[in-house]
């Protein structure tokens, strides 16, 4: 039975992920298909996070060693399985948190938990099946795919996560003055916007 090299992962992750978003900052974007673009972008359109987490995993662990299966994310699923979970809290979400991109608080504790597969027997389980759809053809095409492909999907799928990151970035920025009546129009407006308490509570906290 082949076996991750948690520490390897980890270095191939931080030392791609550096190229690409300096790439990123120049304004150099990795190419692929057309039809990766497409699946691509539903696959960072869904609200599932674990989707694209998981995504990293398969593909860090088919770069490492072609011989595992990347459908199979729990050990006992046979000599070819992986420990996904594993993977994912020593290396990819503790990696993805530091660089303050969003992602899941595990896959592995919610969306894919009891040893599921990743195929299409897991997919009355989920909700978001679109984007699970998506998912399970990406990992698909890394299965038929040359070492240098699976490179340059995992070099778009990074480039994916940092545009993710920087589009849900909100800059925040301070009043340098404002008078009563444009203080009290903010006021009113936020006060009018559904929040479930939380629009009122920050101006609350704001006052003080």
């Amino acid at each position: 039975m082949p076996k991750l090299d948690y520490d390897a992962a980890l270095k191939r992750l931080e030392e791609n992920f550096a190229e690409v978003e300096s790439k990123y900052i120049e304004g150099i974007f990795p190419a692929v298909d057309q039809g990766i673009y497409e699946i691509f972008n539903l696959l960072f359109s869904s609200k599932t996070q674990a989707y694209r987490e998981v995504l990293l995993g398969c593909i860090l662990v088919k770069l490492q060693d072609k011989t595992f299966n990347i459908h199979l994310p729990y050990i006992n699923q046979g000599p070819r399985a992986y420990n996904g979970r594993t993977l994912d809290e020593r290396v990819i979400n503790p990696f993805l948190r530091s660089k303050k991109t969003p992602c899941s608080k595990g896959p592995f504790l919610s969306v894919f938990r009891r040893s599921v597969k990743f195929d299409n027997t897991t997919r009355e389980g989920v909700r978001d099946k679109a984007g699970f759809d998506s998912l399970i053809r990406v990992i698909n095409t890394l299965e038929e795919s040359k070492k240098e492909e699976v490179l340059a999907i995992f070099k778009y799928t990074l480039y994916r996560f940092i545009r993710l990151r920087e589009e849900s970035t909100i800059e925040i920025l301070k009043f340098k003055r404002i008078s009563l009546e444009q203080c009290d129009s903010l006021i009113s407006k936020l006060l009018n916007i559904q929040s479930g308490g939380r629009f009122p509570l920050y101006l609350i906290v704001a006052a003080f």
